[in-house]
């Protein structure tokens, strides 16, 4: 009697057969995987050493967007079984892309109180972020007392706190959003002690990808808010020193808001970041 012997599942294959950390191999593991039908994307073993492997290959950027590990799974699990990623020629350029948009989508949802769906295109999103009660009030307090010549409050310009605050409330009053200043500002006060020149500084921050799409803004206005902040070292006149040059050295809010130069730049660096 002759025996017939049991066809072997399409997806009846280990890790070890194939090296899914490069695009052909995720390509095979993916047609593999397709060939399964529904059944293998929920019981197939390539499934769950694969999905480990995304986890651990993202987490640097989901901890760059300030999320959990696990959070890039929807996305990359989405985008693995899109018909398009195995015809793609790299995949693992899909998938990152996939887990990109998803992560930003998360975090300014959150800051827009959105769905993550709309979050994720640019077209869909409010007009600006909704402030939640009691936030930034903190910029105007004293705003009408700003002259006052206490020695306390000029140490206190001086400290980081009052650096912040002043700047802040600059830019908040030359039409920047509230809902950005103080965490570019306080990234920005924290970059410079790292940093060697004015000029370098400068360079180093415009470049700055990261924080630049946490705060939602495109290249051309986060370039603007560092030369704001920063001025043109590479200048002979006022336009060297930014907003951060004048408050250490002890301008006030009313003392910048009088300096038309300093406060027409910025005025029209914000109108090109609403636009």
């Amino acid at each position: 009697m002759t025996r017939t012997p049991n066809p072997v599942p399409p997806d009846r294959h280990t890790s070890e057969d194939v090296d899914y950390t490069t695009s052909d191999g995720l390509r095979r593991v993916l047609n593999t995987l397709a060939s399964g039908g529904e059944q293998a994307w929920r019981t197939s073993p390539l499934l769950t050493p694969l999905l480990a492997f995304i986890v651990e290959k993202y987490t640097p950027l989901a901890h760059a967007w300030h999320r959990e590990p696990g959070d890039v799974m929807y996305d990359a699990y989405r985008a693995l079984r899109a018909p398009g990623t195995a015809r793609a020629r790299d995949p693992w350029a899909i998938v990152t892309r996939a887990v990109e948009l998803g992560l930003a989508g998360e975090v300014h949802g959150e800051r827009l109180m959105t769905s993550p769906d709309k979050a994720r295109r640019p077209s869909k999103r409010p007009d600006s972020a909704p402030i939640r009660s009691g936030e930034y009030e903190e910029f105007f307090y004293g705003v009408l007392a700003i002259g006052d010549a206490e020695s306390g409050r000029e140490r206190e310009e001086r400290t980081g706190s009052g650096l912040v605050r002043t700047t802040s409330l600059f830019l908040v009053m030359t039409g920047w959003s509230p809902r950005i200043v103080e965490a570019a500002v306080i990234y920005v006060v924290e970059r410079l002690a790292s940093l060697s020149s004015a000029e370098s500084a400068l360079d180093v921050l415009r470049k700055d990808e990261a924080i630049r799409l946490r705060l939602g803004l495109s290249s051309r206005s986060w370039a603007g808010l560092v030369r704001v902040l920063l001025g043109n070292p590479r200048a002979r006149d006022r336009g060297r020193y930014g907003v951060l040059a004048h408050v250490v050295l002890g301008a006030q809010v009313r003392e910048l808001l009088f300096d038309d130069a300093l406060t027409a730049m910025s005025r029209r660096a914000s109108e090109r970041s609403r636009r």
